[in-house]
């Protein structure tokens, strides 16, 4: 993947923080618009030992 292409809002004032990389990415995306229904992710973080990788698709609920 291009480097241009990855999304880390918060890299640059909170750094590395571990298994909140996620989270954090997941809230900055909510509120940032850019998560809308039907938008497909894919998180991915990585360590010297270990990684993790979670596709997702955000679904809205239906209304009541």
């Amino acid at each position: 993947m291009p480097e241009e292409k990855a999304y880390s809002p918060h890299h640059a004032t909170h750094g590395h923080c571990y298994s909140a990389d996620q989270l954090i990415t997941l809230a900055a995306l909510e509120a940032d618009s850019r998560l809308t229904h039907g938008r497909r992710v894919l998180l991915l973080a990585t360590s010297a030992r270990s990684w993790s990788l979670t596709a997702l698709e955000r679904v809205d609920p239906a209304p009541a």
